[in-house]
């Protein structure tokens, strides 16, 4: 792995291939590093970036969006550097201010997977699938277990944008979450007209530590889930329950859009050995603008302090 050098609670990175790097311009050639703006030292916590507080981001590979025909644009893949409205530089930095430093790596433009074996994955308190598209195989899955079950934290979130087929960042998601015994379903795109909020209380348990304080959790164009019978070791919580309002993509008869039935998910919780995993249902959450929004930056909040093993407030 390429070296790393921690900047404010960020980090760059001399580049390897699927060596953790720092942001790219929107469509860059990879060989083409871009400027990171310093963030105020004054916001970034009182707990030094040496504290182990680490997390990483996993990016799909620069043009490998383009679903429906619409044409590559890389600003679909959320950059944790971009200040545009996909991007997810406000959620760098809020992670930033409470003591988090805050890596990505990029799949390939050809779809190639990152070499999970190789990125010594014990030393990230939080793994992030954000954009990912590739395919993983068994080999990979069993990696991401492992770092489980030896107290890592994994979040998933997927879109339908994050590839050039519907099924790109689903089928992703879903080879790395089979053992743990969540099923993802496809996203549910322009399919969903008038946007869905979760409702935590509705959750089993309503008092779990990732809803604290939080109102609501909006989205457009979702992903809901399914829990199947978790694997050995593994503890599965359907904990946020799509509402019967919701609009997507039937399990049964894929690119079919059906309101939300008993069983599908907005939120779910495994956790295995002493880590845990979130699999949530909107990338939109994370959005520039969106992060801004109360309910949501507080929803981020403890969704990486809880996956990090933290106290949440």
């Amino acid at each position: 792995m390429g070296a790393i050098a921690i900047v404010a609670g960020f980090t760059s990175a001399a580049c390897a291939s699927n060596a953790p790097t720092s942001g790219r311009a929107e469509g860059a050639s990879t060989d083409s590093p871009a400027v990171v703006a310093k963030p105020d030292p004054s916001t970034a916590g009182s707990t030094p970036p040496a504290n182990g507080r680490r997390v990483l981001f996993v990016r799909g590979g620069v043009g490998t969006t383009g679903v429906d025909g619409d044409g590559v644009n890389s600003a679909d893949l959320s950059d944790i550097f971009s200040t545009n409205n996909k991007g997810f530089s406000n959620l760098s930095a809020m992670l930033a201010a409470d003591g988090f430093t805050v890596t990505q790596v990029e799949e390939t433009n050809d779809k190639s997977r990152v070499d999970l074996d190789s990125l010594d994955l014990a030393t990230f308190s939080v793994v992030v699938f954000g954009s990912n598209n590739a395919e993983y195989d068994e080999s990979a899955a069993a990696v991401l277990d492992r770092y489980v079950r030896n107290g890592g934290g994994v979040l998933f979130f997927n879109d339908k944008n994050y590839g050039s087929t519907p099924t790109d960042a689903a089928s992703s998601d879903q080879d790395l979450l089979r053992p743990f015994g969540i099923t993802v379903g496809l996203d549910a795109g322009l399919g969903d007209t008038t946007g869905v909020a979760l409702n935590p209380a509705d959750a089993t348990p309503a008092d779990h530590p990732l809803l604290r304080g939080v109102e609501k959790i909006t989205g457009l164009g979702v992903t809901h889930f399914r829990v199947d019978a978790p694997p050995a070791g593994v503890t599965v919580t359907a904990l946020v329950p799509m509402p019967p309002t919701a609009d997507v993509v039937d399990f049964d008869t894929p690119n079919t859009i059906i309101k939300a039935r008993d069983g599908d998910l907005g939120v779910v919780v495994a956790e295995a050995g002493t880590g845990r995993v979130v699999a949530t249902f909107d990338r939109d959450t994370f959005f520039n603008d969106a992060i801004l929004k109360e309910h949501h930056t507080r929803y981020t909040s403890n969704l990486f302090r809880w996956l990090a093993g933290l106290p949440v407030d």
